[in-house]
């Protein structure tokens, strides 16, 4: 292997052991070989996930998760998808472990994902169907949306019957899958749901119509041109541990070419009936070998290889640990444990190898409460516990944030205080059992913390961050989300415009905040928010943020939760009306005065008001923005320093006095609405309201500028 590329990161090095973009440019390059092999057409069978590949981005430091898609898209023009799913599938409700949704929803997850990439969706095949009611219902719902779907069926003696499969009574009874274009893809949620049959039975069909059709197989592991015992193969092995697969020594490639290749029992079982399908259909089988069916070409673009043998011992501990996880928690087998002891004996690893699992486990019998630990760029660890306050893992994000931006590990980045009345909104309002914050929630109140705090400042500008609104310029933007940033923030109609050029991953998203819910979804901006939350993936927490939450923003949001997950959700993905109770706001933290004055009267009543009061921090409201101006001058001409925003005022004013008044070194600031929503100043003391609003929502926004917590 050739010496490895050498990324430079904060605070330390990342080795890199495989060669992304000389994978993408090869992998392509090589099916286009495999298509013009078979004239007219090339049914490709893709095992593993086209996207999220997180496993292989583990096992070869390098390779970026969605590379199988990506590497697709370069063919886009060429090529459409054919989603296949098991009719029996959708009837057990079967459900994809990583993603806790149900087989059948991720069949739409992929066809929006893919769709979103500009790649052609051609149709969908229930296989085994037998009238299965449910595949019944999905099958005449997938209908409504104008998508074709496909009936294949249960073959009697399958997959040995051959004289039945290759017949009429056979593949011949399964309903003709129309395609357009030579590339055919053809993928699934989960194994089991009969994707090579579909290819099979596509091909005798197409044989039947005079059509030249061939077919090629594309999984990522095992690895066929490195070593059996590769710690990369053992790894897969390790992953697949609950399926029982098996790397093996393909022995029809030894015997028909002298060469060892790496494929799996599956495979290798189900050639020589393979073989027979293909001579039953053509006469003869393209194919020497299970290996001759692959197209896989990562082996080629491992850079390094003591980098990701390294990755690959890591990789096989973690599958240790989540397989002993999964006995306690009642959803392994103590099978697949065993199994991965095995794979660690040949590879002579054992727990120990994994520095920051000996950490913690270290800290874990010093303390007697749960702890967890990192492993920095450079080398360093850093560990974390559990506490009244903090999860382990939240409190580790932390810990290692003070260590990169050199604050005292003793320093509070968030106040204690400050994390008391989130717990309460958990357990209180929100129903949780577990007080403690978890990551996600540890960063929202580190952002909150860092509007007053310079060290939470400092801690937050380590995590990346990327602002996208409209009206600023979208190439610096597109350069920003090429940093890969943990948050993006923005207009719905700038993010969405982002996703449509490709710049922006909506699939990638775990979390959508929409802030000022109400606001997002009013007639004017309701058709960008949409567009946005019809591009999230099923998995995603959606969240809306609002003092005031109408009927109808409750409605939009359901409905969007029911597009995301095909209208099948548990009772924790439903959307809940959580508000907190209005006299907190009108009461509780705010004292409210009326001061009635006649309409000529109103600003020499606020310039007294102003003069007798004395605020630190006072916003005025008023519906008028052509009241602004004037409220403004005469304030000015008695001496009194303030200053005007409403949607006239250019952009660099409106930051100048947003600052200001942030600061503290202006302290009236005059303004429409426009602040009502989305502003949010600590230490504001006194709100003035020159007119009543036109509902109660807009006082409500209004008043809940001050008495903020």
């Amino acid at each position: 292997m050739a010496p490895g590329r050498i990324c430079q990161g904060e605070g330390g090095i990342m080795r890199v052991g495989f060669d992304n973009e000389k994978y993408l440019k090869m992998q392509s390059e090589h099916i286009e070989e495999r298509i013009s092999k078979f004239g007219d057409k090339l049914y490709l069978e893709f095992g593993g996930k086209l996207f999220d590949d997180f496993h292989a981005s583990r096992v070869l430091p390098g390779f970026e998760p969605d590379s199988k898609l990506r590497m697709l898209m370069k063919l886009s023009d060429r090529a459409e998808i054919i989603i296949v799913i098991n009719a029996a599938d959708i009837e057990k409700n079967k459900v994809r472990g990583d993603l806790g949704i149900t087989y059948d929803e991720d069949v739409q997850r992929l066809m929006k994902e893919f769709e979103s990439r500009g790649l052609y969706v051609g149709s969908v095949v229930l296989t085994h169907f037998a009238g299965q009611v449910g595949a019944v219902a999905f099958k005449e719902k997938l209908e409504r949306k104008n998508v074709k779907v496909y009936l294949h069926y249960t073959i009697e003696g399958y997959p040995s019957n051959i004289p039945l499969i290759v017949s009429d009574e056979g593949y011949g009874r399964n309903e003709y899958i129309e395609t357009t274009r030579p590339l055919v893809v053809v993928t699934a949620p989960g194994p089991g749901s009969g994707k090579m049959a579909t290819c099979l039975s596509q091909l005798y069909h197409d044989n039947k119509r005079g059509i030249k059709a061939g077919y090629a197989k594309y999984e990522t592991f095992p690895i066929w041109n490195i070593p059996l015992k590769h710690p990369v193969n053992l790894a897969y092995e390790a992953a697949t541990a609950d399926l029982n697969d098996i790397n093996m020594i393909d022995p029809f490639h030894l015997e028909a070419y002298g060469e060892t290749a790496v494929n799996y029992n599956r495979d290798i079982e189900i050639f020589p009936v393979l073989n027979a399908i293909f001579e039953g259909i053509y006469g003869e089988n393209p194919y020497k070998s299970p290996t001759d069916m692959g197209v896989n070409m990562a082996g080629n673009c491992i850079v390094d290889d003591a980098v990701c043998q390294e990755a690959s011992y890591m990789e096989i501990i973690r599958r240790y640990y989540t397989a002993v996880n999964n006995v306690v928690k009642g959803k392994g087998s103590e099978n697949e444990v065993y199994k991965i002891e095995l794979l660690m004996k040949q590879a002579k690893i054992t727990t120990d190898d994994r520095k920051v699992t000996v950490a913690a486990r270290e800290r874990e019998q010093k303390l007697h409460v749960p702890t967890a630990a990192i492993e920095l760029a450079d080398g360093t660890i850093i560990t974390s516990k559990t506490t009244d306050l903090l999860g382990a893992s939240a409190a580790l994000l932390l810990n290692a944030l003070k260590f990169l931006c050199g604050v005292d590990h003793d320093t509070h980045l968030i106040s204690p205080e400050a994390i008391g009345p989130i717990q309460e909104l958990k357990t209180k309002y929100l129903g949780g059992k577990n007080p403690r914050l978890h990551t996600d929630e540890v960063l929202i109140a580190l952002s909150i913390s860092a509007l007053n705090d310079e060290n939470a400042r400092k801690a937050l500008a380590k995590i990346k961050c990327a602002l996208c609104i409209g009206g600023a310029p979208i190439a610096r933007q597109i350069d920003m989300l090429k940093e890969k940033p943990q948050i993006v923030i923005g207009g719905a109609a700038r993010l969405l415009e982002l996703i449509h050029l490709k710049k922006l991953k909506a699939d990638s998203t775990e979390v959508l905040v929409l802030d000022e819910a109400d606001r997002l979804l009013s007639p004017e901006l309701r058709d960008s928010t949409e567009g946005l939350l019809e591009r999230l993936p099923a998995n995603v927490e959606l969240i809306g943020n609002s003092a005031t939450v109408s009927d109808y923003t409750r409605k939009i949001l359901q409905k969007a939760r029911d597009g995301i997950t095909g209208g099948k959700y548990s009772e924790e993905d439903a959307i809940k009306l959580i508000t907190l109770p209005l006299e907190d706001v009108l009461r509780k933290r705010i004292e409210h005065w009326a001061i009635f004055a006649e309409r000529r009267d109103k600003i020499d009543t606020l310039r007294s008001f102003i003069n007798a009061e004395k605020p630190q921090k006072l916003i005025v409201f008023t519906a008028r923005t052509d009241q602004i101006e004037n409220i403004v001058s005469k304030l000015a001409y008695r001496k009194i320093d303030c200053a005007g925003l409403s949607g006239k005022t250019d952009k660099k004013n409106r930051k100048a006095a947003i600052d200001r008044f942030r600061s503290g070194k202006l302290p009236v600031l005059v303004t429409t609405d426009l602040a009502s929503r989305g502003l949010d100043i600590p230490g504001i003391t006194h709100v003035v309201q020159m007119d009543l609003p036109e509902t109660t929502d807009f006082f409500i926004h209004r008043a809940g500028r001050t008495g903020r917590v």
